[in-house]
């Protein structure tokens, strides 16, 4: 059990998290209830990855033999600590907060007079039984997505067989990422060593269950897939994926982070479907760098009649007839005839604005446009010529092949 599990037990319906965000993801394997801790000998008391509940009794606002031992605490892995809030205590010193967020400890509160048998019995209960779940929805999606050989029969017989509720919509999810400087991994609480990949798909793990309960997600490759259910979250799905999306850039600011989602289904055969959708709009905004907005695949225009086409080689190939031979110029030339031509439509043809926005000479840009129109043998306001420029273009955008290549 993570510590992002508690937001989905009833009994704590009225959790908080005042600190220790980034720590979400730590192991919970037992739970601690505690009244009073003496600095001297509580550390010694708490085992590896539990989580104190502090009823605050013996407390008295009192939180400086607290404060001192949560480096020790930190030290042996605790989860996290829980507090019980409104009659011993008033509320949690700005000191704690700043220490908890320093060592990435959770710090929840709940309000006094919440059921604590209810809390460590559901607790306990997801602890021995939350492994299990967490296994049949990973595979569950991994079979669905990914295994070629799957047939009907056997798929029904994983969806009779998961922990899902199917009465409900739902949409796909594609989460990627682009480092934006040269480090691409960072170190964790305990000094190991952990990819972006895998401290986002952690961080993910954890702010799903604030902003929006997942059916199931899973790390593949370099993007996260995520089946995420839709009626609990209308009508303000849009507002939570933008929340979760800016939570995630917060942690990871020299990360920049794409989410594609997919149209609305009901049904656990249309997973696959969902998924192509949110895979092919993530690529999308990776390509046009929208790492600011969630897109949406019926927001993607004509990229949706091209992610149709089944024939990935043939849509290459299009891209190709139409900007190889520029591609070809710049390589040997040391050009930048594409960069000029994108612009310039860019710029609806507007010899002034295109020159400036390319800090050229309008003469150079006139000797450019020629060069261009030479190649395509047609001048550049040709309509036929910019409609399949840009259909092109946006085969790249889809494909992900880089302006560039060739």
């Amino acid at each position: 059990m993570k510590c992002y599990d508690l937001f989905k037990l009833p009994s704590l319906a009225q959790l908080k998290v005042v600190a220790g965000t980034e720590g979400l993801s730590r192991e919970i394997s037992w739970i601690h209830f505690v009244d009073n801790m003496n600095p001297e000998d509580y550390p010694v008391q708490v085992e590896e990855y539990d989580l104190i509940i502090a009823t605050g009794c013996n407390l008295n606002n009192n939180f400086e033999p607290i404060i001192s031992i949560i480096p020790q605490l930190t030290e042996k892995h605790i989860a996290g600590i829980l507090f019980c809030v409104g009659r011993f205590i008033s509320e949690i010193p700005e000191n704690l907060i700043e220490l908890a967020n320093e060592l990435r400890l959770p710090v929840f509160v709940i309000p006094w007079g919440a059921k604590l048998g209810n809390i460590s019995k559901e607790i306990c209960s997801c602890i021995f039984s939350g492994q299990t779940t967490i296994n049949q929805q990973s595979k569950f999606l991994n079979e669905i997505l990914f295994n070629e050989n799957l047939s009907k029969e056997e798929l029904t017989r994983l969806i009779l067989n998961v922990d899902f509720n199917f009465q409900m919509t739902f949409h796909m999810g594609v989460i990627q990422y682009k480092s934006t400087t040269k480090n691409t991994s960072s170190t964790y609480n305990d000094n190991r060593s952990f990819s972006t990949g895998k401290l986002l798909y952690n961080q993910f793990k954890s702010q799903i269950e604030i902003y929006g309960c997942t059916l199931a997600h899973i790390q593949h490759n370099d993007s996260i897939i995520f089946m995420i259910e839709a009626e609990n979250l209308q009508p303000d799905f849009s507002f939570k994926m933008m929340a979760l999306q800016k939570i995630l850039h917060q942690h990871f600011p020299d990360t920049d982070i794409f989410i594609g989602v997919s149209n609305l289904y009901s049904s656990p055969y249309d997973c696959k479907q969902g998924y192509f959708e949110a895979l092919r709009t993530s690529n999308v905004a990776l390509s046009q760098n929208k790492a600011a907005t969630i897109v949406y695949y019926n927001h993607i225009g004509i990229h949706r009649l091209l992610a149709c086409i089944d024939e990935q080689q043939e849509l290459k190939k299009y891209y190709y007839d139409i900007f190889e031979p520029i591609l070809e110029y710049d390589k040997l030339n040391n050009t930048d005839l594409m960069e000029t031509l994108f612009c310039y439509l860019n710029h609806s043809l507007h010899h002034q604005e295109t020159a400036a926005a390319l800090f050229i000479h309008k003469s150079t840009l006139k000797y450019r446009i020629n060069k261009l129109e030479s190649i395509f043998q047609s001048t550049l306001d040709n309509p036929n010529l910019i409609a399949e420029i840009m259909i092109a273009k946006n085969i790249g955008n889809l494909l992900g092949i880089k302006q560039h290549d060739i």
